[in-house]
């Protein structure tokens, strides 16, 4: 060939260079399309129903972990008022007992939850699984105990409002 013939030049978009960023760019956005769908179908996300049962779980693991034997059956109508189902029957059927038992040992147990010490286990339509971490002072005449305790809240959906019905420890 001499100078003076022209060239054939290959378009950019042709180049093997630019055929690998473009493959790479349509997995990339094919990836991510896919994470989008999956998501966007998973009712396990944050949104406004979790944080409805998040309030809900934290407020009753305070309630359950709290107890003074001053004001016992305050503190159990504060458990039963968030409970439903066989959980508050059950309960509802043993205040009387844990009540005087209380009231002997002179129990006092102070719950908190710590910051970020509530999550998410579960959560689909109208049921939900959340998991507390609760530390417990606990004094029972001159002992004094310090304990970190973790908790399954387990809610349902009842007229409108999220409900306990269990309170499981775990771990």
């Amino acid at each position: 060939m001499s100078e003076s013939e022209p060239t054939a030049t290959v378009p950019w978009w042709r180049t093997s260079t630019a055929l690998k960023v473009l493959a790479g760019l349509l997995v990339a956005g094919l990836v991510a399309v896919i994470v989008v769908v999956v998501r966007g179908n998973d009712d396990d996300s944050s949104g406004p129903a979790d944080a409805g049962a998040l309030v809900v779980a934290r407020q009753e693991a305070l309630n359950f972990f709290t107890i003074d034997y001053r004001h016992p059956e305050e503190d159990v109508a504060k458990v039963l008022e968030l409970a439903t189902g066989a959980f508050k029957d059950e309960y509802a059927a043993k205040q009387a007992q844990l009540i005087a038992q209380i009231k002997k040992e002179k129990v006092v147990t102070t719950a908190s939850v710590p910051e970020g010490g509530v999550a998410v286990e579960f959560l689909h339509g109208n049921e939900a699984r959340i998991l507390v971490a609760v530390d417990v002072d606990q004094a029972s005449g001159a002992k004094v105990f310090a304990n970190r305790n973790r908790a399954r809240i387990v809610l349902n959906v009842v007229d409108g409002r999220w409900l306990v019905t269990a309170v499981n420890q775990v771990g």
